[in-house]
Protein backbone atom coordinates (compact mmCIF):
# COMPACT_ATOMS: atom_id res chain seq x y z
CA UNK A 1 0.00 0.00 0.00
CA UNK A 2 1.38 3.57 -1.16
CA UNK A 3 3.01 5.60 1.47
CA UNK A 4 0.36 8.80 1.91
CA UNK A 5 3.12 10.46 4.23
CA UNK A 6 5.93 10.20 0.46
CA UNK A 7 4.49 14.17 -0.32
CA UNK A 8 5.52 15.01 3.21
CA UNK A 9 8.93 13.70 3.20
CA UNK A 10 10.99 16.49 1.08
CA UNK A 11 9.48 19.34 3.21
CA UNK A 12 10.28 17.00 6.41
CA UNK A 13 13.96 16.05 5.31
CA UNK A 14 14.49 19.89 4.49
CA UNK A 15 13.73 21.13 7.71
CA UNK A 16 15.60 18.89 10.04
CA UNK A 17 18.57 20.13 7.63
CA UNK A 18 17.99 23.54 8.25
CA UNK A 19 17.44 22.45 11.82
CA UNK A 20 20.96 21.18 12.49
CA UNK A 21 22.23 24.19 10.61
CA UNK A 22 23.85 26.52 12.79
CA UNK A 23 21.63 30.05 13.05
CA UNK A 24 24.70 32.06 11.62
CA UNK A 25 24.93 29.85 8.61
CA UNK A 26 21.18 30.10 7.72
CA UNK A 27 21.90 32.81 4.81
CA UNK A 28 24.26 30.81 3.33
CA UNK A 29 21.98 27.46 3.46
CA UNK A 30 19.18 29.61 1.81
CA UNK A 31 21.55 30.58 -1.17
CA UNK A 32 22.68 27.38 -1.60
CA UNK A 33 18.79 25.85 -1.88
CA UNK A 34 18.01 28.83 -4.36
CA UNK A 35 20.73 28.11 -6.64
CA UNK A 36 19.60 24.36 -6.79
CA UNK A 37 16.31 25.46 -7.57
CA UNK A 38 17.10 27.90 -10.36
CA UNK A 39 19.50 25.24 -11.88
CA UNK A 40 16.55 22.43 -11.32
CA UNK A 41 14.06 25.40 -13.13
CA UNK A 42 16.69 26.46 -15.83
CA UNK A 43 17.45 22.80 -16.89
CA UNK A 44 13.12 22.29 -17.41
CA UNK A 45 13.69 25.20 -19.64
CA UNK A 46 16.38 23.23 -21.82
CA UNK A 47 14.49 20.19 -22.15
CA UNK A 48 12.05 22.76 -23.98
CA UNK A 49 14.25 23.79 -25.68
CA UNK A 50 16.28 20.85 -26.78
CA UNK A 51 12.53 19.95 -28.08
CA UNK A 52 11.98 22.91 -29.91
CA UNK A 53 15.31 22.59 -31.64
CA UNK A 54 14.25 19.02 -32.52
CA UNK A 55 10.78 20.30 -34.22
CA UNK A 56 12.92 22.68 -36.32
CA UNK A 57 15.10 19.75 -37.75
CA UNK A 58 17.94 20.44 -35.68
CA UNK A 59 20.19 17.14 -34.61
CA UNK A 60 21.03 18.20 -30.95
CA UNK A 61 23.62 14.81 -31.23
CA UNK A 62 25.87 16.47 -34.22
CA UNK A 63 28.39 18.41 -33.41
CA UNK A 64 28.26 19.95 -36.64
CA UNK A 65 25.31 21.49 -36.07
CA UNK A 66 24.85 22.10 -32.44
CA UNK A 67 27.23 22.54 -29.91
CA UNK A 68 26.61 22.84 -25.89
CA UNK A 69 28.48 24.97 -23.50
CA UNK A 70 31.07 26.40 -25.74
CA UNK A 71 33.41 28.88 -24.23
CA UNK A 72 35.06 31.75 -25.59
CA UNK A 73 36.49 34.51 -24.93
CA UNK A 74 33.02 36.57 -23.53
CA UNK A 75 32.22 33.76 -21.16
CA UNK A 76 30.11 30.24 -21.85
CA UNK A 77 27.39 30.29 -24.54
CA UNK A 78 24.74 27.68 -23.77
CA UNK A 79 23.50 26.79 -27.14
CA UNK A 80 25.51 27.25 -30.67
CA UNK A 81 24.30 26.31 -33.93
CA UNK A 82 26.52 25.54 -36.69
CA UNK A 83 25.97 26.26 -40.58
CA UNK A 84 28.35 24.84 -43.54
CA UNK A 85 30.77 27.96 -42.99
CA UNK A 86 31.27 27.53 -39.39
CA UNK A 87 28.45 29.43 -36.44
CA UNK A 88 25.45 30.94 -37.56
CA UNK A 89 23.58 31.79 -33.80
CA UNK A 90 24.07 31.62 -30.15
CA UNK A 91 21.06 30.17 -28.32
CA UNK A 92 20.92 31.70 -24.69
CA UNK A 93 18.93 30.23 -22.17
CA UNK A 94 16.98 31.22 -19.35
CA UNK A 95 14.87 29.97 -16.10
CA UNK A 96 10.89 29.92 -17.18
CA UNK A 97 10.35 32.51 -14.78
CA UNK A 98 12.81 34.80 -16.96
CA UNK A 99 12.29 37.36 -19.72
CA UNK A 100 14.69 36.56 -21.83
CA UNK A 101 15.01 39.50 -23.71
CA UNK A 102 16.96 41.06 -20.93
CA UNK A 103 19.73 38.50 -21.75
CA UNK A 104 20.51 39.79 -25.33
CA UNK A 105 23.24 41.57 -24.69
CA UNK A 106 25.04 39.26 -22.73
CA UNK A 107 24.73 36.89 -25.16
CA UNK A 108 25.91 39.51 -28.50
CA UNK A 109 28.90 38.93 -26.35
CA UNK A 110 29.26 35.48 -27.08
CA UNK A 111 28.40 35.65 -30.81
CA UNK A 112 30.68 38.38 -31.80
CA UNK A 113 33.25 36.38 -30.11
CA UNK A 114 32.28 33.35 -32.31
CA UNK A 115 31.41 35.09 -35.21
CA UNK A 116 28.09 34.16 -35.17
CA UNK A 117 25.34 36.59 -36.77
CA UNK A 118 22.53 35.44 -35.25
CA UNK A 119 21.29 35.37 -31.02
CA UNK A 120 18.23 33.58 -30.47
CA UNK A 121 17.44 34.09 -26.57
CA UNK A 122 14.80 31.73 -24.96
CA UNK A 123 13.24 30.55 -21.75
CA UNK A 124 11.54 27.26 -23.38
CA UNK A 125 7.59 28.91 -23.62
CA UNK A 126 8.75 32.79 -25.11
CA UNK A 127 11.20 32.70 -27.64
CA UNK A 128 13.15 36.24 -29.44
CA UNK A 129 15.41 36.33 -32.26
CA UNK A 130 17.73 39.03 -33.27
CA UNK A 131 19.93 39.41 -36.23
CA UNK A 132 22.17 42.07 -34.53
CA UNK A 133 24.56 42.58 -37.34
CA UNK A 134 21.94 45.05 -38.46
CA UNK A 135 21.18 48.52 -38.02
CA UNK A 136 18.48 49.81 -36.02
CA UNK A 137 17.00 46.03 -35.54
CA UNK A 138 16.03 44.74 -32.27
CA UNK A 139 15.33 41.38 -30.79
CA UNK A 140 11.85 40.40 -31.71
CA UNK A 141 9.17 37.54 -30.93
CA UNK A 142 8.89 34.58 -32.98
CA UNK A 143 6.52 31.49 -32.62
CA UNK A 144 9.08 28.85 -33.23
CA UNK A 145 12.87 28.52 -33.28
CA UNK A 146 14.59 29.05 -36.58
CA UNK A 147 15.91 25.97 -38.82
CA UNK A 148 19.44 25.32 -40.54
CA UNK A 149 17.90 26.51 -43.51
CA UNK A 150 16.28 29.59 -42.34
CA UNK A 151 19.75 30.99 -40.46
CA UNK A 152 21.60 30.10 -43.75
CA UNK A 153 18.80 32.23 -46.16
CA UNK A 154 19.27 35.11 -43.34
CA UNK A 155 23.14 34.86 -43.59
CA UNK A 156 23.12 35.71 -47.08
CA UNK A 157 20.11 37.91 -46.61
CA UNK A 158 22.66 40.17 -44.68
CA UNK A 159 25.64 39.91 -47.26
CA UNK A 160 22.84 41.65 -49.85
CA UNK A 161 21.38 43.83 -47.46
CA UNK A 162 17.96 45.86 -48.08
CA UNK A 163 17.54 48.59 -50.10
CA UNK A 164 15.25 52.04 -48.85
CA UNK A 165 11.56 51.30 -49.64
CA UNK A 166 11.94 54.81 -50.95
CA UNK A 167 14.68 53.93 -53.83
CA UNK A 168 11.69 51.54 -55.84
CA UNK A 169 10.17 54.37 -57.26
CA UNK A 170 6.07 54.53 -57.41
CA UNK A 171 4.81 56.35 -60.55
CA UNK A 172 0.72 56.17 -61.18
CA UNK A 173 1.70 53.39 -64.12
CA UNK A 174 3.76 51.58 -61.20
CA UNK A 175 1.19 48.71 -61.89
CA UNK A 176 0.10 49.08 -65.56
CA UNK A 177 2.50 46.83 -66.99
CA UNK A 178 0.31 44.15 -65.06
CA UNK A 179 -3.10 45.58 -65.51
CA UNK A 180 -3.43 47.96 -68.49
CA UNK A 181 -6.84 49.03 -66.99
CA UNK A 182 -5.37 50.21 -63.32
CA UNK A 183 -3.60 53.44 -62.38
CA UNK A 184 -2.53 54.01 -58.75
CA UNK A 185 -4.13 57.33 -57.99
CA UNK A 186 -2.43 60.59 -55.82
CA UNK A 187 -3.84 59.62 -52.72
CA UNK A 188 -2.42 56.35 -52.89
CA UNK A 189 0.91 57.32 -53.77
CA UNK A 190 0.87 59.56 -51.50
CA UNK A 191 -0.08 57.46 -48.63
CA UNK A 192 2.42 54.61 -49.80
CA UNK A 193 5.42 57.10 -49.61
CA UNK A 194 4.11 58.13 -46.01
CA UNK A 195 4.51 54.55 -44.91
CA UNK A 196 7.55 54.16 -46.69
CA UNK A 197 9.46 56.91 -45.87
CA UNK A 198 8.06 56.45 -41.86
CA UNK A 199 9.79 53.00 -42.47
CA UNK A 200 13.34 53.97 -44.03
CA UNK A 201 13.78 57.08 -41.83
CA UNK A 202 12.29 56.98 -38.24
CA UNK A 203 12.48 52.82 -38.22
CA UNK A 204 8.68 52.43 -37.87
CA UNK A 205 6.97 49.10 -38.08
CA UNK A 206 3.42 49.69 -37.39
CA UNK A 207 1.27 51.23 -39.24
CA UNK A 208 -2.94 51.58 -40.23
CA UNK A 209 -4.37 53.06 -42.96
CA UNK A 210 -7.96 53.79 -43.07
CA UNK A 211 -10.17 53.25 -46.67
CA UNK A 212 -13.14 53.74 -47.43
CA UNK A 213 -15.03 50.98 -49.56
CA UNK A 214 -14.10 51.54 -53.16
CA UNK A 215 -10.78 53.66 -52.81
CA UNK A 216 -8.31 51.06 -53.77
CA UNK A 217 -7.42 48.98 -51.23
CA UNK A 218 -6.31 45.74 -53.01
CA UNK A 219 -4.16 47.93 -55.47
CA UNK A 220 -2.62 49.95 -52.77
CA UNK A 221 -1.84 46.58 -50.91
CA UNK A 222 0.07 45.09 -54.33
CA UNK A 223 1.96 47.88 -54.63
CA UNK A 224 3.04 48.35 -50.86
CA UNK A 225 3.53 44.62 -51.22
CA UNK A 226 6.23 44.95 -54.25
CA UNK A 227 7.93 47.88 -52.86
CA UNK A 228 8.45 45.76 -49.81
CA UNK A 229 9.38 42.38 -51.86
CA UNK A 230 11.99 44.12 -54.44
CA UNK A 231 13.80 46.23 -51.99
CA UNK A 232 14.24 43.04 -49.72
CA UNK A 233 12.90 44.35 -47.12
CA UNK A 234 10.51 41.41 -46.89
CA UNK A 235 10.62 38.02 -47.72
CA UNK A 236 7.11 36.86 -47.24
CA UNK A 237 3.97 38.26 -46.55
CA UNK A 238 0.81 37.28 -45.09
CA UNK A 239 -1.92 39.15 -46.27
CA UNK A 240 -5.41 38.19 -43.76
CA UNK A 241 -8.80 39.17 -44.47
CA UNK A 242 -12.07 38.23 -42.61
CA UNK A 243 -14.33 36.31 -45.35
CA UNK A 244 -13.13 33.46 -47.88
CA UNK A 245 -14.74 35.45 -50.54
CA UNK A 246 -12.67 38.90 -49.88
CA UNK A 247 -9.40 35.88 -49.63
CA UNK A 248 -10.19 34.17 -53.40
CA UNK A 249 -10.96 37.85 -55.10
CA UNK A 250 -7.71 39.11 -53.24
CA UNK A 251 -5.97 36.36 -54.57
CA UNK A 252 -7.33 36.64 -57.97
CA UNK A 253 -6.16 40.33 -58.21
CA UNK A 254 -2.56 39.39 -56.44
CA UNK A 255 -2.25 36.37 -58.93
CA UNK A 256 -1.74 38.79 -62.09
CA UNK A 257 -0.16 41.98 -59.87
CA UNK A 258 2.11 39.66 -58.18
CA UNK A 259 2.66 36.49 -60.15
CA UNK A 260 6.33 35.92 -59.68
CA UNK A 261 5.76 35.60 -56.10
CA UNK A 262 3.39 32.75 -56.03
CA UNK A 263 0.62 34.82 -54.35
CA UNK A 264 -1.49 31.30 -52.63
CA UNK A 265 -4.43 30.94 -50.84
CA UNK A 266 -3.25 29.46 -47.07
CA UNK A 267 -6.85 27.38 -46.39
CA UNK A 268 -5.82 25.08 -49.56
CA UNK A 269 -2.03 25.59 -49.83
CA UNK A 270 -1.20 24.18 -45.86
CA UNK A 271 -2.40 20.82 -47.54
CA UNK A 272 0.73 20.64 -50.03
CA UNK A 273 3.91 22.13 -48.12
CA UNK A 274 5.69 22.58 -51.00
CA UNK A 275 3.44 25.03 -52.53
CA UNK A 276 3.27 26.83 -49.13
CA UNK A 277 6.93 27.23 -48.59
CA UNK A 278 7.52 28.38 -52.28
CA UNK A 279 5.23 31.34 -52.04
CA UNK A 280 6.12 34.52 -51.01
CA UNK A 281 2.39 35.95 -50.75
CA UNK A 282 -0.05 34.00 -48.36
CA UNK A 283 -3.53 35.30 -48.13
CA UNK A 284 -5.57 33.83 -45.38
CA UNK A 285 -8.85 34.29 -43.44
CA UNK A 286 -8.28 34.95 -39.55
CA UNK A 287 -10.36 31.96 -38.96
CA UNK A 288 -8.30 29.47 -40.92
CA UNK A 289 -4.98 30.98 -39.10
CA UNK A 290 -6.40 30.32 -35.59
CA UNK A 291 -7.36 26.71 -35.76
CA UNK A 292 -5.03 25.25 -33.46
CA UNK A 293 -3.04 28.27 -34.01
CA UNK A 294 -1.49 26.26 -36.61
CA UNK A 295 0.11 29.27 -38.71
CA UNK A 296 2.85 28.64 -35.73
CA UNK A 297 4.25 26.01 -37.64
CA UNK A 298 3.32 26.61 -40.96
CA UNK A 299 4.40 29.97 -41.48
Amino acid sequence: MPDTNNRWLGKTTLALALYLIPPCRFAEAARIIANMQNQANEAFSRALIDKALEYSGWDLLDPRQVRFELTGAAGRADYVLFGQRGPLGVLEAKREDIDPYDAKEQARGYAENLKAPFVILSNGREHWFWNYTRQNQDAYRIERLPSLADLERLRLKNLQPPRALMSEIITPEYLKRFRPDRELRHYQIEALDTVSRQFDDQARRGFLLEMATGTGKTLLCAALIRRFLTTRNAERVLFIVDRIELAKQTLEEFNVMLAEYKPVLYKTARRRSGELLGSSVVVATLQSLMVDRRYREEL
